[in-house]
């Protein structure tokens, strides 16, 4: 259980795939003040393997022997999103906080679910957003937040993949495309990663409308639930106004990954799942204003633009980190050494679990406040925002408006069967 100022915080595995391998599993044992002291699988020689080869003291077949381990103060989850609730309600009954991978889980009806339990716990959760925290992104926010290229007006994504020419095994062994396990298509992975990243940058985002379709075949699928959205539209707004569209092609011929975000002064081009150079491009500034304050304007007008004979292009390169989770955890584990050192009653306490906390730090830092030290971002609250807009684009496929919000994965002759 995890105590007051802990000099390291001792994790438990559940699951240990292969996205555990490399890009989250090291990260847990590596971040300083952290240690990964247990992992579970269902299978034994897998656990044991996995425990071997990573240095793990202990491995477990089945969940409530981690959960019940006095040495396991957090648990991260890494297993499909089909079993993100009953796992998270497990671990919040435990009295544990929890890591939970991405997407959150099937739905947002899940997900307040989730939330529901371990804010009246009182206990932290979070969802691995890994990008909020790599040095990419967080270039990319800090030009947004500096007021670099203005006021942001639009936004657009745009991902294609030819996915459609994934055949028999390939689909069969992809969890990512049966709605029981993902709740949805490729969408629901690789879109939540993208969306979560806009709420983080201009967020929140506030769905306008949306649509899905299958325009690949079903025939030679391994069963109904197979038969997911392979091409999903969206538009949204944000907060500040801004407008935005997006769109996810899984049956193009060319591959394509890229988010515009445009302001009023300049412009943010970028990839959100390779590491090519991010493309800043400022046409105009605002004038500074004047040392002796002699303006005749109030202070808090509007400063003046100066539109730039040549627009000024920058490209800028961010490292990749060896382990693309760690920056995050080690954000995590900033949170989790406050959250233990406040009372067990206290308020901040309650709100820091709550992801209120968070949310404060966040608007401050988009201010021009400056980036949180203590508090991570990636929290429950924010990544059931990103399941909601995922489910207004995805409900008039799977039954209409409130499909989402039942197990619309059991009745596959509810969804949208039209075809080109």
């Amino acid at each position: 259980m995890l105590v007051a100022n802990p000099d390291v915080i001792r994790w438990g595995l559940v699951g240990a795939g292969s996205v555990c391998e490399v890009k989250s599993g090291p990260a847990f044992y590596k971040a300083p003040g952290s240690s990964l002291v247990a992992v579970m699988r269902r299978t034994k020689s897998a656990a044991e393997d996995f425990a071997k080869r990573h240095g793990v003291p202990k491995f477990y077949t089945e969940l409530d022997e981690l959960l019940q381990d006095p040495e396991v103060d957090a648990v991260y989850v890494a297993t499909p999103p089909g079993t993100h609730k009953e796992l998270a309600l497990r671990v919040c009954a435990a009295g544990k906080p929890c890591y939970m991978e991405k997407p959150m889980a099937r739905s947002h009806a899940e997900c307040l679910d989730m939330t529901a339990a371990f804010e009246d716990a009182k206990i932290p959760l979070y969802i691995g957003y890994y990008r909020r925290y790599l040095p990419k992104f967080v270039y990319v926010k800090s030009v947004i937040d500096s007021g670099t290229i203005g006021r942001v007006t639009s936004v657009n994504l745009r991902l294609s993949q030819s996915r459609h020419k994934f055949e028999g095994e390939e689909v069969r062994a992809d969890w990512r495309v049966d709605a029981t396990n993902a709740g949805g298509g490729l969408f629901m992975d690789l879109g939540s990663h993208q969306l979560d990243l806009l709420d983080h940058l201009v967020g929140p985002l506030r769905p306008l409308g949306g649509t899905a379709q299958r325009l690949r075949p079903s025939a030679g699928l391994p069963g109904p639930s197979f038969a997911v959205e392979d091409v999903v539209c969206l538009s949204f707004s944000t907060a500040s106004g801004a407008v935005g569209t997006a769109s996810w092609n899984f049956c193009s011929g060319v591959w394509d990954d890229t988010i515009d975000i445009v302001g009023e002064l300049g412009s943010l081009s970028f990839s959100c799942f390779n590491n090519k150079p991010v493309r800043l491009e400022v046409a105009a500034k605002k004038k500074a204003a004047p040392e002796d304050g002699s303006s005749s304007s109030s202070s808090a007008a509007p400063r003046a633009v100066e539109r730039l004979k040549e627009p000024e292009v920058t490209m800028h390169q961010a490292e990749q980190p060896d382990h693309v989770h760690q920056p995050l955890v080690e954000a995590v584990l900033r949170d989790l050494r406050l959250w233990a050192s406040l009372p067990k009653d206290s308020p901040e306490r309650a709100r820091l679990a709550a992801g209120l906390r968070q949310e404060e730090d966040e608007a401050r830092a988009s201010g021009g406040g400056g980036v949180r030290d203590a508090c991570c971002s990636s929290t429950g609250r924010a990544a059931a925002r990103t399941a909601l807009v995922m489910d207004r684009a995805l409900e008039g496929f799977y039954g209409g408006p409130g499909s989402r919000d039942q197990a619309f994965w059991e009745s596959p002759e509810k969804w949208d069967k039209a075809l080109l």
